[in-house]
């Protein structure tokens, strides 16, 4: 589950981990030690002196003497990006956001130069969501990650539509390719997307099985449907 916040206060009560992503010239304005209590970066207050993110980006973890928040993680993001990666910087904010997987009850918090960024980064967060996992072989409802996103002053950004359904589109999205053939066969699938779009009266569904796949020319997709289904050899 992915929940997003409009207050820090919020997004930070009950979470155990906190994955706190900057760029590096927010970092150097001391962004995170504006929003978040002094305290829990005191276990690594020497490194916290001179953090460069290099090329690539780099972290810092500890555990924290909080009574809920068990875990911190300062990630410093590169200031300029290749054209390897977008100035969302969402393919940093995926790799130093894995800690999420984790934990139950977690919380990023991502600064922003750019509101526009916003949908980009919290779709690389939510690529962690793992709705389905080999490990369990089911979905993971318990999990929730909670995200907010804030600028280099620390005020906080609005999540607004696109920005959540973006990031629950992608959640979804994992969930389907992550589940294997044999549970996510045509008829699962076709359960699935009716019931993402149900009570969406601007969406319609159309489904196509059996020799009517034939009819219509979808050959491959007939045969794959013979693989996981009895019902396209009907004819």
């Amino acid at each position: 589950m992915i929940k997003f916040h409009k207050t820090l206060s919020t997004a930070l009560s009950k979470t155990e981990h906190v994955s706190f992503i900057a760029p590096e010239s927010a970092y150097k304005k001391g962004t995170h030690k504006k929003v978040l209590d002094e305290s829990l970066w005191s276990h690594m207050s020497k490194e916290l002196k001179d953090v460069k993110a290099g090329l690539t980006g780099r972290s810092l973890k500890t555990f924290t003497n909080h009574k809920t928040i068990r875990s911190l993680e300062l990630a410093v993001l590169p200031n300029k990006v290749s054209r390897g990666n977008s100035p969302t910087r969402k393919e940093w904010v995926y790799k130093f956001s894995a800690a999420v997987e984790s934990h139950p009850q977690s919380t990023v918090v991502l600064v922003l130069d750019d509101a526009e960024h916003y949908a980009a980064a919290a779709s690389a967060v939510a690529r962690h969501a793992r709705l389905f996992t080999a490990k369990t072989g089911k979905a993971t409802k318990k999990k929730q990650i909670n995200i907010v996103a804030i600028d280099h002053k620390g005020d906080v950004i609005a999540a607004d539509k696109t920005v959540s359904a973006a990031a629950e589109g992608v959640a979804w999205a994992c969930k389907m390719v992550d589940s294997p053939p044999t549970d996510m066969n045509p008829k699962a699938l076709a359960a699935e997307a009716k019931a993402l779009f149900k009570g969406n009266k601007s969406v319609s569904a159309k489904e196509i099985s059996g020799s009517k796949l034939k009819q219509e020319k979808l050959n491959g997709v007939y045969a794959v449907c013979l693989l996981y289904t009895s019902d396209a050899a009907d004819e």
